[in-house]
């Protein structure tokens, strides 16, 4: 298992996952068919993100396999531009394996190598699982988003998750 950048030439294999994964659960924004964009969308998506200075997004590669991502993404606006916006997800086969936590340690160093000051993501409130992961990270809940994600008729409340790198925000 290794963790590495995302390349222009992983689009379709980044897509397929994205149809796996948004199938195996409802705790992300997308279901299986996938995040809805073209390969050739996806693959300039992906070629900015490596020429981007101040975002990254990586993929747990096993053995070709793209079993995990992560992207972070930081703001090109002066007045926002400490921040960054974290999301993850691994393939269900995968689960309880460490892989967040690889994923989510390299963007951490990334983060602090480009002065991030801070992290935040959305999670769903009821995903505590995942909500474990981040608080080993330092995550802190800041609030909640109510209603947030709708699947059928059902509405689900998310929590916003901030990790603040250098000092403490208080």
């Amino acid at each position: 298992m290794i963790i590495r950048k995302a390349k222009g030439s992983d689009a379709k294999a980044i897509l397929e996952y994205c149809k796996i994964i948004g199938g195996e659960t409802d705790n992300l924004t997308f279901g299986n068919q996938g995040v809805g964009l073209t390969l050739e969308q996806e693959k300039d998506y992906l070629d900015k993100m490596n020429s981007s200075n101040n975002s990254i997004y990586l993929v747990a590669d096993d053995e070709g396999e793209i079993v995990g991502c992560l992207n972070l993404n930081s703001f090109s606006k002066e007045r926002l531009k400490h921040n960054a916006e974290l999301g993850i997800s691994v393939k269900k086969d995968y689960w309880h394996k460490g892989i967040g936590s690889m994923l989510i340690k390299e963007a951490i160093e990334f983060a602090k190598k480009i002065n991030i000051d801070s992290i935040h993501l959305t999670v769903r409130s009821d995903n505590e699982r995942a909500k474990s992961l981040y608080t080993k990270f330092g995550f802190k809940k800041t609030g909640t988003f109510y209603r947030y994600i709708k699947i059928g008729k059902t509405f689900y409340d998310c929590d916003l998750m901030y990790l603040f790198l250098n000092e403490s925000p208080v």
